[in-house]
């Protein structure tokens, strides 16, 4: 039985308890890096979960976790204030969030179980503004339909919509999902309506509906928030990608010049974005190690290309050193602080070097940029009081302290 899951405010003051804010400026210099790490520093326990900024940079949102609690804080970047906070409460608990706007956060619920690093997903969906307003359920059961969705892009022809994966719940007990053919929907997250019988909440909430041609799989929505390609990993672990033609309103599917491999691991979601000119996607596939690797495939022409094979490092989308433009110029595995850049020409990658130089001996991670490419939120992670979040400013090469890793 999926369980009905309500907000409530905590209050922020309870929330902020071991929170602090302070500002310390780091000067850029633009040189790399060289150098290894012990292993400490990436198994001591962190205050944050998540933490993201909003597309204009001017909020940061911290998924934090104290007594067995979720919450979601959102502070001001600016003055580090917390102007917003979502709490959790029982069994409930927040497994991610995604900033559909400036102003609008959404929240994946989830409810605990015995099996504390793998919660179980409700499929609803919950929304929330920067100025601790307009919190209700948007999507799922909640919200008055009994499916589960899967949050798929936030860059949708509009402010006032997302774009999800519906799928219909075959045992609601057991929540088994009908996962076969996915549909893409537009969804509305402002319009709240009221339960009344027989009223289809599906049919109120969703727009322009975009079935896949596959079975199983998912799709990929360009760097314009176009809806571009689906997917799925065939029964001989191989990726098939098919494009959308909208003028015939039917799929293409490309044919490459090799089959394009998948390791299990990532069988669910191996396409990591497009490149920055939206001619060409990077994925996670198996390399001539057998480990996983990363690859671009330029859709037309279907020419595939290694970027980063290890013989021992089996990457993750986390380990990828995207640009502002979402280019990928780099790596920087789990479990080292060496970032390693295999796109030299790419402009901000001397950027990227002077960032990682400025904290020598420890990993950083960019975890996202503003969507004009301003500023960047930067995660370091060490064994002194410099772990922390960070805001990098690019018009002055300059960071900034928001917050620290320890609660």
């Amino acid at each position: 039985m999926i369980a009905k899951c309500i907000f409530f405010n905590q209050g922020l003051r309870k929330l902020l308890v071991g929170v602090m804010s302070c500002v310390m400026a780091f000067s850029v210099a633009l040189a790399q890096a060289d150098y290894t790490t012990t292993s400490d520093m990436f198994t001591a326990k962190r205050a944050y979960e998540q933490a993201s900024l909003s597309p204009d940079g001017g909020h940061l949102a911290v998924l934090t976790r104290a007594n067995g609690q979720a919450s979601l804080l959102i502070f001001e970047t600016n003055k580090m204030e917390a102007v917003a906070a979502l709490g959790t409460e029982n069994q409930q608990d927040i497994l991610r969030f995604w900033w559909a706007n400036n102003e609008r956060v959404i929240v994946n619920l989830a409810l605990r179980n015995s099996v504390v690093d793998y919660p179980l997903l409700t499929g609803e969906l919950y929304a929330l503004n920067v100025d601790n307003t307009r919190k209700f359920a948007v999507a799922g059961f909640s919200a008055g339909d009994t499916a589960n969705y899967e949050f798929l892009d936030a860059f949708s022809p509009n402010d006032k919509e997302i774009r999800v994966i519906r799928s219909d719940i075959r045992n609601r007990r057991n929540v088994e999902l009908d996962l076969s053919r996915p549909v893409a929907y537009n969804l509305d997250i402002y319009k709240r309506y009221r339960r009344s019988t027989g009223t289809n909440m599906k049919d109120k909430r969703l727009e322009k509906p975009y079935s896949s041609p596959y079975e199983s799989g998912g799709f990929v929505a360009d760097n314009e928030g176009e809806l571009r390609l689906a997917y799925e990993i065939d029964q001989d672990n191989n990726l098939r990608v098919s494009r959308r033609d909208y003028q015939a309103d039917e799929w293409v599917e490309y044919d490459f010049s090799a089959p394009v491999a998948i390791e299990k691991q990532h069988k669910t979601n191996p396409i990591v974005g497009f490149d920055a000119e939206n001619k060409g996607v990077y994925f996670l596939g198996k390399s001539q190690y057998n480990t996983v690797g990363l690859f671009h495939v330029q859709l037309e022409s279907g020419e595939i290309r290694a970027l980063y094979e290890h013989e021992q490092i089996d990457l993750r989308a986390k380990d990828l050193i995207h640009t502002s433009d979402q280019d990928i110029v780099g790596v920087n595995p789990k479990g080292t602080t060496t970032a390693q850049f295999f796109d030299k020409t790419h402009p901000e990658v001397g950027r990227l070097r002077g960032l990682a130089n400025a904290f020598k001996g420890k990993r950083v991670e960019v975890l996202n940029y503003s969507r004009q490419g301003k500023h960047a939120l930067v995660d370091v992670i060490s064994e002194g009081n410099e772990s922390g979040l960070y805001l990098f400013d690019g018009s002055s090469n300059s960071v900034s302290f928001l917050m620290p890793a320890n609660s």
